[in-house]
C-alpha cells in the first residue's frame, strides 16, 4: 500500500509539472472562455469542463496552471481503475497494473488534455466503481452513489447514457444470480434527475438546443 500511495503521488506531482509548462489546446482554451463566462450548460457540451477549468481560474499566472483540477480529477481516475482491477490480481501483478495504467493513452499523458471525455471517463469509472459495490451489497447508499456519478458524468458528456443500456444487459446476463430490490432503481434514477438539473433546466429553457445539436452531431 505504501507503495502504491508514493508511486500515485509522485506521478501526480510529475504531471501536473508537464501539464503547466504544455501549452493550452486549442479546444483547452475554448473551454477557458467558458469558465469566465459560467453557465448552466453550453451549446456543444454540458458545462463540467467548464467548471474544472473554473476551478482552475487561482492558478491563470503559472503558464497552464487552469488545468491542474483536471489534471488531479484524470490523475484519481488510475486510482479508481485501480481499485476496480487491483483485487483480482496478486499484489506483485498490481504493480504493473499502476504502470500499465499510467502509460495507457486515457489516464496516462491524454488525461493532461482537459476536455469533456476527461470528466466523462472520470465519473464513468466512479459509476462502475458503484454499480460493482451496488451488485455486491444492494444498498441504498451504493444506488444513490451510482445515480450521483453517472449524472454527474452526464453533466460532463451526453456519452455516459450509453453506461445504461450496458448496465442492463450485464444485469440481464446475469438475471439467476443479481436480483436488485426496485428501490435500488428508484435512487439511482431519483439521483440522477436531481444532479443533473443544472444540464436538464438549460435546455428546457434554450429549447433542447444542445441536445439536438449532439443527436444531430451523433447521428446525422
Amino acid at each position: 500500500m505504501k507503495h502504491t500511495i508514493l508511486f500515485f503521488i509522485f506521478t501526480l506531482i510529475a504531471k501536473t509539472l508537464l501539464g503547466i509548462v504544455i501549452p493550452l489546446s486549442s479546444d483547452e482554451a475554448y473551454y477557458w472562455v467558458w469558465a469566465h463566462h459560467l453557465q448552466l450548460s453550453f451549446f456543444d457540451h454540458p458545462p463540467m469542463v467548464s467548471w474544472l477549468f473554473f476551478l482552475g481560474t487561482p492558478f491563470e499566472n503559472f503558464l497552464s496552471g487552469p488545468r491542474i483540477p483536471g489534471i488531479i480529477m484524470g490523475h484519481i481516475t488510475l486510482f479508481i481503475w485501480f481499485k476496480i482491477i487491483s483485487p483480482f490480481l496478486e499484489p506483485p501483478k498490481q504493480k504493473w497494473l499502476l504502470w500499465a495504467l499510467l502509460l495507457t493513452p486515457l489516464t496516462g499523458i491524454g488525461s493532461l488534455i482537459i476536455t469533456p471525455d476527461l470528466p466523462l471517463l472520470f465519473f464513468w469509472s466512479v459509476a462502475l466503481f458503484f454499480f460493482l459495490h451496488l451488485m455486491a451489497k444492494k444498498n441504498s447508499s451504493s444506488a444513490f452513489l451510482l445515480g450521483t456519478a453517472l449524472c454527474l458524468g452526464f453533466c460532463s458528456k451526453y456519452h455516459i447514457v450509453l453506461f445504461f443500456p450496458l448496465a442492463f444487459l450485464w444485469l440481464f446476463n446475469r438475471r439467476r444470480e443479481i436480483i436488485l430490490p426496485l428501490r435500488a432503481y428508484s435512487i439511482t434514477a431519483l439521483a440522477f434527475f436531481i444532479f443533473g438539473f443544472p444540464v436538464f433546466y438549460w435546455n428546457y429553457m434554450n429549447d433542447f438546443i444542445s441536445f439536438k445539436f449532439q443527436l444531430n452531431h451523433g447521428l446525422g
